[in-house]
């Protein structure tokens, strides 16, 4: 069967029951190649959902700025050592990214309900207290370079 955009777009747009979300993590094993190094979402991305592309993109800056100059002239070295400060913290935040995309983007109503109950619920001083402990803190530790 042939789609038709611009019907399938109207269709869409008639529908009232009509539901659809992507949300896709890209998991590299290493983050540098001879001469070049990733930052930020192009080698940590944790997902939209984690809200933290920001704060881990400046967190593996520094990281990644002060092993370059630990390191000088070895950059292989100084890429290796930012990879493996980083990658601890950005392998939980990526699980966890994924065990909190089932509830972020619900499959049925029930959990449509249940999600946007708990939106709710977490701008409560106390659930939200919880909810920045629990999802938004990490662990890394920046040094003195």
């Amino acid at each position: 069967m042939e789609w038709y955009l611009p019907e399938l777009l109207n269709s869409m747009n008639q529908a009232q029951d009509f539901y659809f979300d992507s949300v896709s993590q890209i998991v590299l094993d290493r983050w540098y190649e001879n001469r070049v190094a990733l930052m930020g979402d192009a080698c940590q991305s944790v997902s939209l959902i984690a809200g933290q592309g920001s704060a881990l993109a400046m967190a593996g800056a520094y990281i990644l700025a002060g092993e370059l100059k630990t390191h000088g002239d070895n950059y292989q070295k100084a890429f290796e050592t930012y990879q493996n400060k980083m990658l601890p913290e950005i392998r939980r935040k990526q699980e966890m990214a994924k065990d909190f995309a089932n509830s972020f983007i619900p499959d049925t109503k029930i959990s449509l309900w249940f999600r946007n109950k708990i939106s709710k619920l977490i701008t409560k001083p106390l659930f939200s207290k919880f909810f920045i402990k629990r999802f938004m803190s990490d662990s890394l530790q920046l040094e003195d370079y």
